[in-house]
């Protein structure tokens, strides 16, 4: 059976015993048939970056402080040493394993002569950066002991009271408060050279990343704030705005 729509109308045929059911088309623009099921995409033009450079003139003017500065890098003639730190105790505390890392260098000055020390930069977790190889065995542990200063026992007055409470009574002389040993390891070589060429423009093999080179400038960077500012937790305090006092439970 044939149906007609008429001159310019669609035409539609079936086998007997099937059925004539059939999704409408629409002409496109060049004549092909679409469906509704794919209609027409147009693509997305794209929207460059203004090139309006004036400044505004309502409003009022706002200092924004960003959290980077310029550094005078001099790249050294050798490779820093990374070395793998690792405690014989579970220590969480950045402060806390500072503090460790600072007995080891005290506690062992054959290895870790008063010269050496300003080369050295620790990250707090588990990287040591040194400016030269140190003059251990690799890896070699070192012993140490922590040591606590009890204070005096408070003064009395006439009438057996003390005039100062104190949270725990002593003789004033140290006791060893914790033992534990450190181990260090040398594990890779750093380039801060790598720095120049991960800021500089790619070149034909492709953008450069030194996440080592940038990590140990981090570290002495901090470092050295370190040694001007208080530091709690990831801020740093100016200690010149008061008396600096232990904050507790940091």
């Amino acid at each position: 059976m044939s149906t007609s729509g008429g001159p310019s109308g669609p035409s539609t045929s079936a086998a007997p015993g099937q059925s004539s059911e059939q999704q409408p088309s629409v002409a496109g623009p060049s004549g092909t048939a679409l469906t509704p099921s794919e209609p027409e995409i147009q693509p997305l033009a794209l929207i460059g970056r203004p090139t309006n450079a004036k400044y505004g003139t309502l409003g009022r003017p706002v200092k924004v402080l960003v959290n980077f500065f310029k550094v005078d890098l001099r790249i050294p003639s050798t490779p820093l040493v990374l070395y793998d730190v690792r405690f014989s105790k579970d220590v969480k505390n950045l402060m806390v394993r500072r503090s460790m890392m600072k007995a080891m260098y005290a506690q062992h000055p054959g290895a870790f002569p008063p010269e050496v020390l300003p080369l050295l930069a620790y990250d707090g977790q588990n990287a040591l950066f040194a400016l030269r190889p140190l003059r251990i065995q690799s890896p070699q542990e070192f012993p140490i002991t922590i040591m606590e200063q009890r204070p005096e026992p408070a003064a009395r007055g006439d009438d057996g009271e003390a005039l100062q409470k104190r949270p725990r009574q002593g003789d004033g002389k140290p006791r060893v408060k914790d033992e534990l040993s450190i181990t260090l390891a040398q594990v890779a070589e750093v380039s801060l050279g790598d720095i120049k060429a991960a800021i500089s423009p790619a070149t034909a093999s492709g953008p450069v990343f030194a996440p080592d080179a940038l990590r140990a400038l981090d570290v002495k960077l901090r470092a050295y704030a370190a040694e001007r500012f208080v530091l709690v937790k990831d801020k740093f305090f100016d200690r010149s705005f008061g008396r600096v006092a232990p904050l507790q439970g940091h």
